[in-house]
């Protein structure tokens, strides 16, 4: 059969140094290619300066031909902001590039239709002391930052990029409307001030909590210097919540490794070096290695029962997480004793708020197990309470709420607590929390035959997914998605998520999950 192909150009503009990163793209762009774009009747093509021949005149007005018919553009940018590319208005050739695409953007006879723009991230001690380079990237980032008007976004690995990529592709492959122009308007970048003083991390969680993350990020990095566990437990809790897993690692094994070497550990050093361990259980959960989640949770227990000091929150903290991770390898009954033994701890000596945390994790765990009635018991006793303890609380126990009623065949009950949860999440900008919200409302929409409403939430909860790197999240997602389109007769794209499903739960560590997605059949599948 012969197929209707419409080819979309994506240039990839970067100064060099990044050629590892180029090429991940690339890799990234064929895949999606051959697994969705065809399939949709579009082709991704890759242009970049590779392709601009040696000779007479400036290099940079050759690129910028290749440009002009361009559809997207994908920036990448680390510590190099690259080399002047000739004239006056421009400090280097990828900022030639980004404004040129910027002023196609605006005009309605020019391809350009969108640019997105991502930003290696880079270590603490690059950051609070940059040189003239990384000045101008973090000037260009905070410009970005101010205007709102372009997509930009942060990797910390390769692997990381290419989830990214697959993002942003999976925007670019729906069907193209009538270009509507976008102009782009840039304020003088805010000043990134290098300060120095014991408030400097007060500043930092300021800053992030207004959403400054380009000036957090900085202040994060000058406040870690001197390696303060305080200070890299908070820049480790901010990397986690943008999706940077592997640095978020990395700034927690910097406060294992700067508390370890002291002797007559203080109350306060032995919590940070228990949190640190708990906080590295639980991206190891979210990247699908549950067996070193596992044993980093239990070390952090361990230490805290080996602690002259009462640590109970910290107890708590690492109980909680390991009764999670267990659940993912099917220790039902071990992750339930977590939860009790955290509930015990918390009525000592914890808030009304922590208590209700654990209250809330059993209610979840009746769910886990197949309790739904219990479960949902245990929802509606604590919602009153929920809601007079703040948001987190009420989003959490709304999401229960919901998940229980699903279980129960009550799709159309549902709807009203998951699409709270979903907005105060959103709130909150909790990645996980939407990503667990949204999963359940596409499955209660397509319960009541709302396909359109299943598929836009099925899409919220992968980008979500995508933005704090959880990887159970991104395997329940394309599966769904899978089934989705198995129903809709686009077999040969159905096939292509659930491998990919089957290969993200492999990932996971989570048998049970695993064992469900690689046994699905796809409705009109007929293949072997």
């Amino acid at each position: 059969m012969t197929l209707q192909i419409v080819g979309r150009q994506v240039l990839i503009a970067s100064p060099t140094g990044l050629e590892a990163e180029r090429n991940a793209v690339r890799a990234t762009m064929e895949h999606f290619n051959r697994s969705t774009a065809i399939d949709k009747g579009a082709i991704f093509i890759d242009r970049g300066w590779e392709e601009t021949p040696p000779g007479v005149g400036r290099g940079q007005t050759q690129i910028n031909e290749l440009l002009a018919p361009c559809d997207y553009v994908i920036v990448l940018l680390s510590d190099r902001w690259g080399s002047p590319p000739g004239g006056d208005a421009y400090t280097s050739g990828t900022e030639e590039e980004f404004h040129t695409a910027v002023s196609l953007l605006a005009k309605a006879d020019a391809s350009m239709r969108d640019i997105h723009v991502y930003f290696q991230s880079l270590p603490a001690d690059r950051l609070a002391d940059p040189g003239e380079e990384l000045k101008k990237v973090i000037e260009f980032k905070t410009k970005l930052q101010e205007c709102h008007g372009i997509l930009y976004s942060q990797f910390d690995s390769i692997e990381n990029l290419k989830v990214k990529i697959d993002g942003s592709l999976r925007k670019w492959v729906e069907p193209l409307e009538i270009k509507i122009p976008i102009t782009i308007s840039f304020s003088p970048a805010p000043s990134v001030v290098q300060e120095q003083g014991t408030s400097l991390l007060e500043r930092a969680v300021a800053h992030a909590s207004d959403g400054m993350v380009v000036q957090a990020e900085v202040l994060f990095a000058q406040a870690c210097r001197d390696d303060d566990p305080s200070a890299l437990l908070e820049y480790a809790r901010f990397s986690r919540r943008r999706g940077l897993l592997e640095d978020a690692i990395k700034l927690n094994e910097r406060v294992i490794r700067a508390i370890s070497l002291r002797q007559d550990q203080t109350a306060i050093e032995t919590a940070n070096l228990m949190d640190a361990l708990s906080n590295i259980g639980v991206i190891e959960r979210k990247q699908g290695n549950l067996n070193k989640s596992i044993d980093s949770l239990e070390e952090a227990i361990r230490v805290g029962d080996n602690s002259p000091h009462m640590l109970h929150e910290s107890l708590a903290y690492a109980l909680d997480n390991l009764g999670h991770s267990l659940n993912q390898v099917d220790h039902h009954d071990r992750a339930f004793k977590c939860f009790e033994t955290s509930l015990e701890y918390r009525r000592t000596t914890g808030s009304p708020a922590d208590i209700l945390q654990s209250e809330l994790n059993i209610a979840w765990q009746s769910l886990r197990v197949g309790q739904a009635r219990q479960a949902l018991k245990g929802f509606e006793n604590h919602l009153s309470e929920a809601r007079r303890s703040g948001q987190h609380a009420l989003a959490n126990c709304l999401a229960g709420l919901g998940n229980a009623l699903l279980d129960l065949r009550r799709p159309k009950d549902a709807v009203a607590p998951l699409v709270e949860s979903l907005d105060l999440n959103r709130v909150l900008k909790n990645s996980d929390g939407i990503g667990i919200a949204s999963g359940l409302l596409a499955r209660a929409r397509a319960s009541l035959g709302d396909s359109e409403g299943a598929a836009e939430a099925l899409e919220d909860t992968l980008e979500q997914s995508e933005a704090s790197g959880n990887v159970v999240g991104l395997a329940t997602a394309k599966w769904a998605q899978a089934l989705d389109a198995a129903s809709k007769g686009e077999l040969r794209h159905a096939r292509s998520l659930l491998e990919k499903s089957i290969e993200l739960a492999e990932r996971t560590g989570n048998v049970a999950l695993f064992a469900t997605i690689s046994q699905t059949v796809l409705e009109g599948d007929t293949s072997d």
